[in-house]
């Protein structure tokens, strides 16, 4: 069976977000996956087992892990807000060599409900960037102090923190700028990949009028 290029195209997103969804749980619980030190009795000491990150928690360890997890939700939600929109733009749009991608506007011009979606979609998911970047900051300071200063286990705390946080932080910058470039002359750019695709054309399943599909959505 031959893919069309809709299903080529949502099969690379959602791969794409499968392939982001490790280092996103490493960065998120980091009270969980950076390496900390534990002092035991009755045996040797040294690094923290997974299940010993679980027990004997502090108030401040236990708030972090709690911290962690809320965090990891919501960076789940933000994936399904932002598969949803690059589903919507893949469905009712094209990318064309031979328009601007600044000209969708234009190209939309017959089509009102479908730009209006395309607005509704860059605004909803640029405010929950916003609400998951200071999340993630105020998560990763946490979580910080707390494997630093209570559990210190050498370099490789420090480097593997800094690593996981590193690599989060760039892709929430990224879809932020991009976010932020659609929303004061309506874009359509995914935010899926490095350099983003412009969609800039109506999808052919709704030239020439048919947009009852897109009403509906």
């Amino acid at each position: 069976m031959k893919l069309t290029q809709d299903t080529k195209e949502m099969l690379l997103s959602y791969g794409s977000s499968i392939l982001e969804a490790y280092k996103v749980c490493m960065a998120c619980l980091l009270s969980l996956f950076v390496p900390q030190y534990c002092t035991r009795t009755n045996e040797s000491s040294g690094t923290c087992s997974l299940k010993e990150n679980f027990e004997e928690l502090s108030a401040y360890n236990m708030f972090v892990l709690v911290l962690n997890f809320l965090t990891l939700g919501v960076f789940i939600y933000l994936y399904a807000l932002q598969n949803r929109r690059e589903t919507y733009f893949i469905t009712h749009l094209d990318s064309s060599q031979d328009v601007a991608v600044s000209a969708l506007k234009e190209q939309l011009k017959d089509h009102p409900k479908i730009l209006a979606r395309v607005v509704t979609h860059n605004v909803v998911l640029l405010r929950w960037v916003k609400i998951v970047s200071l999340l993630f900051t105020c998560n990763a300071v946490c979580s910080a102090i707390l494997v630093i200063h209570m559990f210190y286990d050498g370099a490789r705390t420090v480097t593997t923190l800094i690593s996981s946080v590193l690599l989060v932080s760039a892709k929430l910058v990224s879809m932020w700028t991009i976010c932020d470039s659609c929303i004061s002359d309506p874009l359509a750019l995914s935010t899926f990949r490095s350099t983003p695709v412009g969609y800039n054309v109506i999808d052919e399943d709704y030239k020439g009028g048919n947009i009852e599909l897109a009403s509906k959505e």
